[in-house]
């Protein structure tokens, strides 16, 4: 009896919206009223700019902008994350291979409840572990990373570059042809498949915000077929056209996932590039009914989703702050599901944070609503009594794994891998389909022991399983490294430094490196093909914000165009990598870049592409005996020591 009354509530609240606590909706409401009056002050200025324009010079909030802040560095953990990173994305001319083997690899490893099928057929890329996920989070981190060298270009803008041609693959979104018909099944026509669209707009839009190249929104881009011949083309701006239409469609007013299905995490990234592309100046040709007039467009999606979704998606049933979905026609909402998930949590706070109306708002959905469920649980009990237990154990300015792959110090497998609920709790509470299902498992173990110059520690076969925060299919058999790298990124943005000390010390003592051909260490999660690169980018991107990656003030204030006329760091050779990238930009057209390079061992010279550079007056900080050349030409500048003196480590440069 008690079963069916708990099934009949769950069934009655499935059809009822909730609001965030009324503490999170004052908030909105204060952040609200303050955006209209600054608004009407702005229109009713006649003389000069209006005020957003006058404090642009100041960025955001009258503070220095972003880009002329003093950053810190980027870490070698970091480095290393970054290297695993770009060897997953490959080269663009084998991004056709890679994207099936990928593919492939990930169906293969597949073990979470919802094996997605569609009228009986299996359809692996419908699942939330598909290639376009990996990939997205995969742009998203390496950009984050890459603000805190916002001089150097290259990196982010080869590695965008490559992921959003791995996007327009059709191995990534063939799963349209079984869920829609006619126009609606081509990818630059559907208006309800935010899960392709949303990520294909966020990367473009990001790759032009931080590299200054338009050439997607000029240009524009093509789908390609299994066989890698061009289908369909778009670009940057009609992509955002066709994303604000499928909002404005909606009851929800969200862009849907798959017919009907609105899920919270996914409009984030329709509304996150709409923002940024509007703070560009870059203003969206949409017409419909629904618009005010002389509204703007990206603005009045924005606001009307977030008023909506605060009022509407929160979880009645406590296993996650944020509904997993609502079921929304063009007419109707018609139901939701009542219960959520933490890392889901994670995804939608990480990149809620950046485009809300005030920071405030997710600060108070996590404070309010995450935090007391995350702090409840024994997988973070665990990690936080790891973290803190030995004194001075864990510092986010010095977070090192060892050659070996193993975390340093000494840990209990079984104590630090303790999980939420065992599979001997799973088979009691759960359905007979869970009981028989294996847990998600993490199989890097035999990579390990292969790349280790030693045997790998032994560990227990209870902690080989990755826990779910929840029991039976709530928990979607969803690994507890997946989970708790989502919610690292939002954790240090709202600043819950101790939250997410203890995540970055979980997830450091999974996390195992490999020496690469050229003698360079890289570094990924230690979990399956299912989870890893989706989980690695979210551990790099959480490790980049608590650094200060300023993720927010980059999507309230992307750098002026004016910023990518001057001198920049382009690229550098395979084997060197960039810490610092810093230009600070002086008088009479001078400029002076400030550098920081890793260099392999036994590199007798190496050289530097410069972007917008004339002359280079001085080279400072060389080491004794080396010295510098330069050259204007098209495909590269050279400087480096003319004696065969063997440089390795890091290097700091200015460069006048």
């Amino acid at each position: 009896l008690a079963t069916v009354a708990r099934l009949l509530w769950l069934g009655l609240q499935a059809f009822f919206l909730h609001p965030f606590p009324d503490e999170v909706l004052s908030c909105y409401a204060a952040a609200e009223a303050a955006a209209e009056a600054a608004q009407v002050s702005s229109t009713a200025a006649k003389h000069g700019p209006p005020a957003a324009e006058r404090s642009r010079s100041k960025g955001v909030s009258g503070k220095v902008a972003w880009w002329n802040r003093p950053l810190a560095d980027i870490s070698e953990l970091e480095l290393q994350l970054l290297r695993h990173l770009a060897s997953e994305v490959g080269e663009r001319h084998e991004a056709t291979e890679r994207v099936a083997a990928l593919a492939e690899e990930i169906k293969a490893a597949q073990l979470n409840v919802f094996n997605f099928r569609h009228f009986g057929r299996p359809e692996p890329q419908l699942g939330f572990t598909g290639v376009r996920y990996h990939m997205a989070f995969l742009a998203y981190a390496v950009a984050v990373a890459g603000l805190r060298t916002p001089a150097y270009v290259g990196r982010t803008a080869r590695i965008l570059e490559q992921v959003l041609h791995i996007l327009m693959h059709e191995h990534t979104w063939q799963y349209m042809k079984n869920c829609w018909a006619g126009d609606q099944a081509q990818p630059f026509q559907c208006t309800e498949n935010v899960m392709w669209s949303g990520h294909v707009l966020m990367v473009a839009a990001l790759y032009e915000a931080l590299t200054g190249d338009a050439r997607f929104r000029t240009d524009g881009f093509s789908t390609m077929s299994l066989a890698g011949v061009p289908l369909d083309k778009s670009d940057t701006m009609r992509v955002a056209a066709q994303c604000a239409r499928g909002c404005l469609e909606r009851a929800a007013h969200g862009m849907s996932c798959e017919p009907n299905f609105v899920f919270f995490a996914c409009q984030n990234h329709v509304q996150l590039p709409l923002l940024l592309l509007e703070r560009m100046g870059l203003p969206l040709d949409v017409e419909d009914g629904k618009l005010p007039p002389e509204a703007c467009v990206a603005s009045f999606v924005r606001r009307r989703w977030e008023n909506f979704a605060l009022r509407s998606y929160m979880a009645p049933v406590r296993t996650g702050a944020f509904k997993v979905l609502l079921h929304s026609g063009r007419s109707r909402v018609n139901f939701g599901i009542p219960f959520g998930h933490l890392g889901h949590d994670g995804w939608c706070l990480a990149h809620y944070f950046p485009w809300a109306i005030s920071p405030a708002v997710p600060g108070a959905i996590w404070r309010l609503c995450v935090s007391p469920i995350l702090k409840g649980t024994s997988t973070y009990r665990s990690a936080h009594k790891a973290a803190f237990s030995v004194p001075h154990e864990f510092s986010r300015r010095d977070v090192t794994v060892a050659p070996n792959g193993a975390s340093e110090g000494k840990h209990d497998a079984a104590h630090v891998h303790a999980p939420l609920d065992s599979a001997a709790s799973a088979e009691k509470k759960g359905c007979r389909k869970c009981a028989t299902k294996p847990l998600a498992r993490m199989d890097s173990a035999r990579l390990l022991a292969a790349d280790a110059p030693e045997p790998a520690p032994a560990v227990s076969e209870g902690a080989k399983h990755a826990a779910s925060p929840l029991p039976c299919c709530l928990g979607l058999n969803i690994s507890s490294v997946a989970w708790m790298a989502q919610l690292l990124p939002a954790a240090a943005q709202v600043g819950d430094h101790e939250a997410a000390a203890a995540i970055a010390h979980f997830l450091r003592q999974r996390t195992v490196t490999e020496e690469m051909d050229s003698g360079r260490l890289r570094a990924h999660l230690f979990e399956s093909s299912e989870w890893r690169i989706g989980s690695t980018s979210n551990y790099l991107m959480g490790l980049a914000i608590m650094e200060g990656s300023p993720y927010r003030d980059m999507v309230q204030r992307p750098p002026d165009r004016a910023f990518f006329r001057g001198p920049l760091l382009a690229e550098v050779p395979d084997r060197v990598d960039v810490f610092r990238a810093r230009r600070e930009d002086l008088p009479d057209g001078m400029a002076e870049l400030r550098l920081g390079l890793v260099l392999p061992e036994g590199m007798a010279e190496f050289w530097l592409l410069l972007r917008n550079v004339q002359e280079v007056l001085t080279v400072e900080e060389l080491p004794a005996g080396a010295s510098w050349s330069f050259s204007l030409c098209d495909e590269r500048e050279r400087s480096g020591p003319s004696e065969p003196s063997r440089l390795s480590g890091r290097l700091l440069l200015r460069l006048s």
